[in-house]
């Protein structure tokens, strides 16, 4: 199905989206919305189902018809009541001319006569000056117009744009619902249990490790830490191996790591382990390594990742480079 066909929320969001139908039933929905929750749980989904819904003229229940002018038209993509604002390009910023666009779109006069609605994802890629004009819009409300914003690193977010906002935590699913939802959806039941943890606990991101090859691509960093610590390849070689894959996934996935080696350092209990294929691994690892040292070695992590969401463009190997010496530093005692 489209992205823009008229589709189920997901059972773990349905909570969230009656209570905004009842705001909507009683006139009392807010001019500006801040969807917020972790990555992979359908916050873009559930926004646009929402304009969705709300724009359609003949909405059967809780869903929109699918059928009707509004809906054809939000399923070509062409609704001239909705303005969806995103990064011109993936990972970048979005810009102040884009946020500009905000106040002509609403000045107009509805052309359907319902809804005007601004989508705008993801909200933390607002630069400085993108902020501050998306800031004057929302300070003065215009008519049956809302603000979608959706977010999962809302304190990125200016406060003064967050007070403007009616926020709404979108929520994680329990472990057992998120197993049965991809258990329905996926084709290899057996690696569930394992993505979903890797996911945070979130479906939709386990669901695109899937059908992705995540999991490889997770076996050749560990491989590389391997190599690294039996001084079979050099940090350069080893960053070098790593140029192809995903710089955010390979900090991520060094995050998840050091995550686990500080749970082993300081209770040694592999219950709770992320990476639970790895724990023999893992376990071993732990052995040479001190809880101090990979606190400071996860702020270095930490601190790579918030420059690369910030739209800093580094040299991706002498990125890793540096990563992984400091990791050899950290295993030698």
């Amino acid at each position: 199905m489209s992205e823009n066909s008229a589709a189920e929320i997901y059972p773990w969001l349905k909570s969230s989206w009656h209570n905004l139908l009842r705001q909507h039933e009683q006139d009392s929905m807010p001019h500006a919305l801040l969807l917020t929750g972790p990555q992979g749980i359908g916050k873009a989904h559930f926004g646009f189902q929402l304009a969705l819904f709300l724009l359609c003229s003949h909405p059967a229940g809780d869903r929109a018809c699918g059928s009707c002018k509004s809906c054809c038209l939000m399923r070509s993509g062409t609704h001239p009541d909705l303005l969806r604002l995103s990064p011109e390009d993936e990972g970048k910023a979005i810009k102040v001319d884009q946020v500009r666009s905000i106040n002509h779109f609403v000045g107009q006069t509805a052309q359907l006569g319902g809804y005007k609605i601004i989508l705008l994802h993801p909200a933390e890629a607002l630069n400085i000056s993108a902020a501050n004009a998306l800031l004057k819009s929302l300070e003065e409300p215009n008519g049956r117009c809302l603000f979608v914003l959706l977010t999962d690193q809302p304190s990125r977010l200016p406060a003064t744009i967050r007070s403007r906002c009616h926020q709404i935590a979108l929520p994680l699913p329990s472990k057992e619902d998120a197993l049965i939802w991809l258990r329905q959806h996926g084709s290899d039941p057996d690696s569930m249990p394992l993505l979903l943890n890797l996911a945070n606990g979130a479906p939709l991101l386990a669901l695109s490790y899937q059908e992705s090859d995540y999991l490889s691509q997770r076996d050749t960093l560990i491989k590389g830490f391997m190599a690294l610590q039996k001084g079979q390849a050099s940090p350069l070689e080893i960053a070098q191996q790593w140029q192809s894959l995903d710089l955010l996934a390979i900090l991520n996935w060094m995050n998840q790591y050091v995550i686990d080696l500080i749970k082993l350092c300081l209770v040694k209990d592999d219950q709770f382990l992320k990476n639970s294929d790895a724990k023999l691994f893992l376990s071993a690892m732990a052995e040479q390594v001190y809880a101090n040292k990979l606190y400071l070695y996860r702020d270095r992590l930490v601190e790579a990742k918030r420059g690369l969401l910030s739209g800093n463009n580094p040299n991706k190997i002498l990125l890793l480079e540096d990563l992984l010496i400091r990791w050899s530093r950290c295993i030698s005692h």
